[in-house]
């Protein structure tokens, strides 16, 4: 009797098909990600980690209008990290 796959993780045709990327984060674990089936001329987009809690608040708030002495004085208002 054939067992089924618990997830893509134990599933042989998952690895054949490149579905599986390890990803490694800032903390130093590497955990896997599946991929999206679709892919574009013939590759699966490179998957990567998401970005940490507030790593991008400065280019959003700049682009947002705000200068860099308003993010200053939320930084120390507390209001942003």
């Amino acid at each position: 009797m054939t067992q089924t796959p618990r997830a893509a993780l134990d599933d042989p045709q998952a690895a054949a098909n490149d579905y599986l990327q390890w990803v490694k984060y800032d903390n130093g674990a590497t955990l896997p990600l599946v991929h999206a089936p679709a892919q574009i001329e013939g590759r699966a987009s490179t998957l990567r980690s998401a970005p940490g809690h507030g790593e991008h608040t400065d280019e959003v708030l700049l682009e947002a209008g705000l200068t860099w002495d308003d993010l200053l004085r939320l930084k120390v208002a507390g209001a942003i990290t």
